[in-house]
C-alpha cells in the first residue's frame, strides 16, 4: 500500500505487438494529472521488407499515392516484427525459375520468370476488383517452380536460407512472396489513426495487416496446417499466450468470438465496420509457430507520482505507436490516508486561577496536501480536541493550515490553546489533532498549576550508606511564597522507609521561612544495591517539591581459608579450600566474585568464583605451584572483587621444601668451599654470570656447578652477588 503524501511507482511492462513506430506513453495519474512516462527496451525493427508491385494495378485503386504509403505502413508494421534473415534470389545463367501467384486484378494464376528479388525482401502483387463484398481482402501466398544445375539456387527459391523450409515435414517457411487482392466496392477507411472510422466503414489498415500475415503463412502453409487439430491450433507459442488450444472458425483463422488482451486478434475470418485489429501477441506467436524469429514484443513502462490524499482510483498507462497504433491499460489503485503528526508539546507552568494562553500550542505536519485537480475536488482539513486534565469540558475547533504541502513537501499547521485551572495541581493534557479522512495523532503534557506558595525540602548531601545509621544526612524544609507571620506545620514522607526513615511532621516556627530535622538510614540486610528514595513534604495550601536520595549498598566481601600457609610440593600442606562469604544473599543469577594474586604465578585457584543466588558464601580450592626449584618463604595476598560489593583480601605464605643443591650447606656465603669467606667467593659468581649469563637454574645443565645461590631463590643473578659482598662487608 501507498500512502498519501508517498511517492507512488509504476513499473510494468506491456505488449506492444499492435504498435509501430517510436513508441511514446503517457500515464494518466487518476487524480486529473498526468505526465509522459519513461520507456526501457522497446522493441527494434526487424530486417525484413515488402516490396510492393503496382504494375498489375490496371484498376487504378492504388493511384492514389496516399493509398499506397498506408499500405506500405501495414505491410511494414507487420515485417518489423521479424528478425529472420532471408537469402537473395538471384538467377543466374542455367537458373530459371517462375514465380506463380493469382492475378490481383482478374483472379487467375498468373507467373513471372526470373524475378531477382533481393535478400530480406518479400515481393507482392498488389490490385484491386470485386471480391462480391464477402472479402476486404484477398492474399495468395506464391507458388514456384525452379530448374538449376545449382542447388544452392534451388534452396533459396524454396527456402530462402530457412533451413526448417527444406526439412520433411517442413519446420520453417522462406517465401519469396505473392499478391493481395482488395475488394474494390468497399467503402474502406484510409487513416493511420481511427478518429475518422466510421461505424459502416472497413477499416483498409486493419485487413491489409491480415493480408500479408496470409502471405507470410498463416494459415497456407504445411507447417501451419500440421497444427492445426480439431479445429484448434496448437502450436506452442499460441497456446502459451492463449492458455490452451487456440479455436479456429476455419483452418486459415481464428475464431470470430475469441478475445485475447480485451480484444479480437487480427487474424480473424470476419472483421466489423467499424473495428481495427491491428496485430495481437496471438497473431504473432502463430507466425513464431510456423519458423518465424519474432522479435520481443513488450516495453518497461515507469514512472513515479506522489497523491495528495487517500483515494481509490484507476490509473491509466497509454502507449501509441509514431506511425500506427495506440493501447490503454488501467489498473486499480488504492492510496490510503497518511495521519497527521503532531509535533512534541512541552510541559507547562500555570497560576491557579490565571488564564494560561498558549499560542500555537499544537503544530502538526501532514503528507496529504489535496487533489484539486480530481473531479470532484478533493481537499484536506484537521480539527483539535484538548483535554486539560481537570474535569472541564473538552476545547474543540478548527485547526489552521500555515503552508499547504506538496509533493515532497508536508503541509504545515497549528491551533492555539487558552485555559483556567481554578486550583493547584499536577494534571495530565490530551491533545488530538485529526484529518478529513479519520487519521489522528495526540500528545500528552503537564501543566503545573502552582498555588500561592511552596514548601521544598533539600539535602546536605545526594548520597548515603545503608549502614550510615541515624544522622546519616540533614534535610533543609523551606517555605517561599507565603506568609511567615505563623509557624507551619509539615507532614514528611519517605518513599521507602526500609532505605530511610525521617520524623512524620516538622514545625517551621513562626517568623522563620526554614528549619532541618535529620534522617536516619536503614540497614535492610538485602543484596539490593543502590535505591533512589524520595522525600516529599505536604502543607495544607502550599505546592510541594521533593527531593531524592540515592542510598548506596553495603556489602562487604570476607576471605577466609582453612589454613593460610602453605608448602610447596608436600602432600596435605600444599592446598587448602579458601572461602568467599557476604553478609545478605546473593541475588538472582548469584555474584560472581574475580580473584586476582600478588604475586602472581604462585598459588593455583580459579579466576572468579559464583556465589549462588540466595547463598552468602562459595568455595574454591588455592593450591602452591611447585616450581621445583629452591625460594625463600613468600608472601602472597589474594584479592576478591564483584559488582555490588567491597573488595576483600587473604594474605597467604609459601613455604619452599626444594633442596638447595646450589646453596653451601655449611656456609651459604662459602661459593668455593674454601672453608673461608673472601673475595674470590664473589669472583666466582661474577666469573660465572659472565660465562653463561643470569638464569634460573637447571636441574639437568647446571647439575655440575658449585654453590653459586648463596640466597636460595633458584637462580644465579646479581642478587647473589650483592648477597655475598654484603656479608663480607658486615664482617
Amino acid at each position: 500500500m501507498t500512502a498519501e503524501g508517498q511517492a507512488f511507482a509504476v513499473d510494468q511492462t506491456l505488449d506492444v505487438s499492435d504498435l509501430f513506430g517510436a513508441i511514446s506513453g503517457t500515464i494518466a495519474w487518476g487524480d486529473g494529472t498526468a505526465n509522459a512516462a519513461t520507456l526501457q527496451s522497446p522493441p527494434v525493427s526487424g530486417p525484413i521488407r515488402f516490396r510492393l508491385d503496382y504494375s498489375l494495378d490496371t484498376s487504378g485503386f492504388f493511384n492514389d499515392a496516399s493509398r499506397r504509403a498506408l499500405l506500405q505502413t501495414a505491410a511494414d508494421m507487420v515485417s518489423s516484427k521479424f528478425g529472420d534473415s532471408l537469402g537473395a534470389i538471384q538467377p543466374l545463367a542455367g537458373d530459371s525459375w517462375e514465380a506463380r501467384f493469382l492475378h490481383p486484378i482478374t483472379g487467375i494464376r498468373v507467373s513471372r520468370t526470373n524475378l531477382t528479388i533481393p535478400a530480406n525482401e518479400i515481393l507482392v502483387f498488389i490490385g484491386a476488383r470485386d471480391l462480391g463484398a464477402v472479402e476486404g481482402g484477398l492474399a495468395d501466398r506464391g507458388g514456384f517452380s525452379a530448374q538449376s544445375p545449382r542447388p544452392a539456387f534451388l534452396d533459396a527459391v524454396k527456402s530462402r536460407g530457412q533451413a526448417g523450409a527444406l526439412a520433411s515435414p517442413a519446420t520453417d517457411v522462406g517465401p519469396w512472396g505473392g499478391s493481395i487482392a482488395f475488394d474494390s466496392t468497399q467503402n474502406w477507411y484510409f487513416g493511420a489513426s481511427t478518429g475518422g472510422l466510421q461505424s459502416n466503414q472497413l477499416d483498409f489498415v486493419s485487413v491489409a495487416t491480415h493480408e500479408f500475415m496470409h502471405v507470410m503463412g498463416f494459415g497456407t502453409t504445411s507447417v501451419w496446417d500440421s497444427k492445426v487439430v480439431n479445429s484448434t491450433f496448437v502450436g506452442a507459442n499460441a497456446v502459451a499466450v492463449f492458455g490452451s488450444a487456440v479455436p479456429m472458425a476455419d483452418n486459415d483463422h481464428f475464431s470470430n468470438s475469441l478475445m485475447i488482451d480485451a480484444r479480437r486478434p487480427t487474424m480473424v475470418q470476419i472483421f466489423n465496420p467499424g473495428e481495427r485489429l491491428l496485430p495481437s501477441r496471438l497473431d504473432l506467436a502463430g507466425l513464431k509457430d510456423i519458423g518465424w524469429q519474432l522479435i520481443p514484443q513488450t516495453v518497461r513502462v515507469t514512472g513515479s507520482h506522489t497523491y495528495g490524499d487517500n483515494a481509490d482510483l484507476n490509473l491509466r498507462t497509454t502507449l501509441v505507436g509514431a506511425t500506427l497504433g495506440s493501447k490503454s491499460t488501467t489498473r486499480a489503485v488504492t492510496i490510503t490516508n497518511a495521519a497527521p503528526v503532531l509535533a512534541l508539546i512541552s510541559n507547562k507552568t500555570a497560576q491557579a486561577g490565571t488564564p494560561l494562553v498558549l499560542p500555537a500550542l499544537g503544530q502538526f505536519t501532514d503528507a496529504g496536501f489535496g487533489m484539486p485537480l480530481a473531479t470532484p475536488a478533493r481537499s484536506e482539513t484537521f480539527t483539535y480536541r484538548i483535554q486539560w486534565g481537570d474535569g472541564s469540558p473538552d476545547q474543540i475547533g478548527p485547526a489552521n493550515i500555515s503552508s499547504l504541502g506538496s509533493p515532497g513537501q508536508a503541509t504545515v499547521g497549528f491551533f492555539d490553546a487558552t485555559h483556567t485551572y481554578p486550583s493547584a495541581g499536577t494534571f495530565t493534557a490530551t491533545v488530538r489533532v485529526g484529518d478529513d479522512d479519520g487519521g489522528f495523532a495526540e500528545r500528552s503534557f503537564q501543566v503545573t498549576v502552582a498555588p500561592t506558595g511552596r514548601v521544598t525540602l533539600s539535602l546536605d548531601k545526594s548520597t548515603i550508606a545503608e549502614n550510615s545509621g541515624a544522622g546519616a544526612a540533614v534535610l533543609t524544609v523551606t517555605r517561599t511564597g507565603t506568609s511567615l507571620a505563623n509557624a507551619l506545620v509539615v507532614n514528611l514522607a519517605s518513599s521507602d522507609t526500609t532505605e530511610v526513615t525521617l520524623p512524620a511532621s516538622v514545625t517551621i516556627p513562626a517568623n522563620q521561612s526554614s528549619t532541618t530535622v535529620s534522617i536516619s538510614a536503614v540497614d535492610d540486610a538485602l543484596f539490593d544495591g543502590t535505591q533512589r528514595v524520595t522525600l516529599n513534604p505536604s502543607a495544607l495550601g502550599l505546592e510541594s517539591v521533593g527531593v531524592s536520595l540515592d542510598v548506596t549498598d553495603f556489602q562487604p566481601l570476607v576471605v577466609t581459608a582453612d589454613r593460610t600457609e602453605l608448602r610447596e610440593g608436600i602432600d596435605g600442606q600444599s592446598a587448602t579450600v579458601a572461602r568467599i562469604s557476604i553478609r545478605s544473599p546473593a541475588p538472582s543469577g548469584g555474584v560472581l566474585v574475580s580473584l586476582v594474586a600478588s604475586p602472581s604465578g604462585v598459588l593455583v585457584f580459579p579466576s572468579s568464583v559464583l556465589i549462588p543466588a540466595g547463598s552468602t558464601e562459595a568455595t574454591w580450592n588455592v593450591s602452591a605451584f611447585n616450581d621445583n626449584r629452591p625460594s625463600n618463604p613468600r608472601t602472597v595476598v589474594v584479592s576478591g572483587s564483584g559488582p555490588g560489593i567491597l573488595s576483600g583480601t587473604l594474605q597467604f605464605t609459601i613455604q619452599d621444601d626444594d633442596p638447595a643443591r646450589w646453596t653451601n650447606p655449611t656456609n651459604p656465603f662459602d661459593i668455593n668451599q674454601s672453608g673461608a669467606l673472601n673475595p674470590l667467593d664473589v669472583l666466582v659468581l661474577i666469573d660465572e654470570i659472565n660465562r653463561s649469563r643470569s638464569r634460573v637454574l637447571d636441574p639437568v645443565l647446571d647439575a655440575g656447578l658449585l654453590f653459586v645461590d648463596p640466597n636460595r631463590d633458584g637462580a644465579l643473578d646479581p642478587l647473589d652477588v650483592l648477597f655475598v659482598i654484603d656479608e663480607i662487608n658486615r664482617r
